[in-house]
């Protein structure tokens, strides 16, 4: 297999650069996935507004129940920061209190005398 690379036509292409280039194609593949399933609900939103917006928003004039519907949307895109931020926070405090019981636990074995931590072990 003699391809060359369109950077340099004078160079073959390796089983490498092969390797490399389907991690590449993999890994945006699976991140547009990830995105496209994250972010769903938006796109879902976005596009049956016109159609839903006199349903949930009930009145005579259809510009004020489409603003509505927008209203709605930007407060989705709002909160959505506010919510990844709550999210990292909790998070982290999950985080601290599984070390916390680590540690905890670590100290509880080492000030066990050795035949004691042996026999917990066998139990």
């Amino acid at each position: 297999m003699d391809t060359r690379t369109p950077a340099n036509p004078g160079r073959p292409v390796s089983p490498a650069d092969l390797a490399d280039t389907a991690r590449r194609l993999k890994a945006i593949f699976v991140g547009s996935s990830g995105n496209l399933v994250e972010w769903f609900d938006f796109y879902t939103y976005s596009a049956f507004a016109l159609y839903f917006a006199g349903s949930f928003f009930p009145g005579s004039d259809p510009v004020v129940q489409q603003l509505n519907a927008a209203i709605l949307f930007a407060f989705g895109f709002i909160v959505r920061p506010i919510d990844a931020v709550e999210d990292l926070q909790v998070r982290g405090e999950v985080t601290i209190e599984i070390s916390g019981q680590h540690v905890s636990r670590h100290e509880q074995r080492s000030q066990q005398p050795s035949g004691a931590r042996h026999a917990c072990a066998l139990k």
